[in-house]
């Protein structure tokens, strides 16, 4: 498992956040993620950001347009393991019904699997337990 310093520092983690682009205007999604303190700090700051109480959906339209575009099946698991962690997990099921609803998210997991990216995906499943 991963600390989360070393979940900030991961480059699969970072790539993904950088994916997702900008939050608003003056933010990146890497610059939340730079300033959050811990795991549930992190969860905080996206909820925070995301705007729902204010009819927004700024990380779940993020997440959405990335997953429209061109991306591996393996990025495409971490985001959803991404999405779980920070208390999405119905995005997530959405993201997994409209890609490929005969795989699922989990099919095929290990052909492209090395040890980082495991680490980081160990570390988010675990973390979208205990949130």
């Amino acid at each position: 498992m991963l600390t989360f310093g070393q979940f900030k520092d991961n480059m699969y983690a970072r790539d993904i956040l950088r994916r997702l682009d900008q939050v608003d205007g003056n933010k990146t999604w890497v610059q939340v993620l730079d300033v959050s303190a811990s795991f549930m700090h992190l969860r905080e700051n996206v909820i925070a950001h995301n705007g729902s109480l204010r009819a927004e959906a700024n990380f779940v339209n993020a997440v959405r347009t990335v997953v429209e575009g061109e991306i591996s099946d393996a990025t495409f698991r971490l985001l959803c393991a991404f999405c779980c962690m920070l208390d999405f997990g119905h995005l997530a099921d959405e993201l997994a019904k409209k890609r490929d609803p005969k795989e699922g998210v989990w099919a095929s997991l290990y052909s492209s699997m090395d040890r980082q990216y495991a680490e980081l995906l160990a570390t988010m499943v675990y973390e979208a337990a205990i949130a």
